[in-house]
């Protein structure tokens, strides 16, 4: 792979994290319900992270690469709006962001030990698999507050 292909790519994946808010934010407006953002984007993000870790093929990594940020920039704002609809106070988006923090700390440590003991494609079906965890509880707690 050439630099030029690298600037092409890096180039790319800067356009969509720039779309992402745009798009989530028409979205949001009304258009697309919380719930549907997460069935749509959950799966694709997980498709996303199998392309970066569980295959071992460079166009199905940079694929994974350019849209793993986008999905993430899109279903923040959906989880963060369902948050607060379910806890106006405030308190639950502050815990919600702290979270986000801790995984962010503990998920390379973990992340690095699933590698060197298990292999980067059982890193990627981890990924996939707490992606679908995320969906069902997502989900089931929306309905049940709903």
């Amino acid at each position: 792979v050439s630099v030029g292909h690298l600037s092409l790519l890096l180039a790319i994946g800067s356009f969509l994290n720039l779309l992402s808010p745009v798009i989530s934010g028409f979205l949001s407006g009304g258009r697309m319900r919380p719930e549907m953002a997460f069935v749509i984007g959950l799966p694709m993000f997980a498709i996303c992270i199998y392309c970066v870790m569980g295959m071992n093929n460079a166009i199905p990594f940079m694929i994974g690469v350019l849209f793993q940020a986008f999905f993430v920039m899109f279903l923040v704002p959906f989880y963060l709006g369902r948050v607060v609809s379910l806890d106006p106070s405030g308190k639950a988006v502050g815990a919600s962001s702290g979270f986000f923090m801790i995984g962010s700390a503990i998920g390379p440590f973990v992340g690095g030990i699933i590698i060197d003991y298990a292999g980067l494609r059982t890193l990627g079906i981890t990924g996939v698999l707490l992606c679908l965890v995320i969906l069902v509880s997502t989900l089931s707690i929306s309905k049940k507050y709903a």
